[in-house]
């Protein structure tokens, strides 16, 4: 797997912060949920977007950590290519 795969990887995942903002969306405008209480529908959408909202925390999280490792990469990668400069220099 090359680091770009895994940042698409990533991306992808989340996607599923989108499907349950949309999830939410559907149930309070589509007619098949009318009948639903306000306590319920209430009840439903404060779940829905607390999912969102962890999600959302999480792949930030997950994302920054990427980002992390990824300057540590190539931090490491330049110092090895002036260590192999200096070395064949000397």
């Amino acid at each position: 797997m090359k680091i770009f795969d895994l940042e698409q990887d990533i991306m992808n995942c989340w996607n599923i912060v989108d499907d349950v903002k949309d999830t939410a969306s559907y149930i309070g405008d589509n007619v098949v949920f009318k009948d639903l209480s306000a306590d319920h529908a209430d009840k439903i959408m404060n779940l829905l977007q607390g999912i969102q909202h962890l999600y959302q925390m999480r792949f930030e999280k997950m994302w920054n950590t990427f980002e992390e490792h990824c300057n540590e990469f190539h931090t490491l990668r330049r110092q090895q290519m002036q260590d192999h400069d200096y070395n064949e220099q000397v």
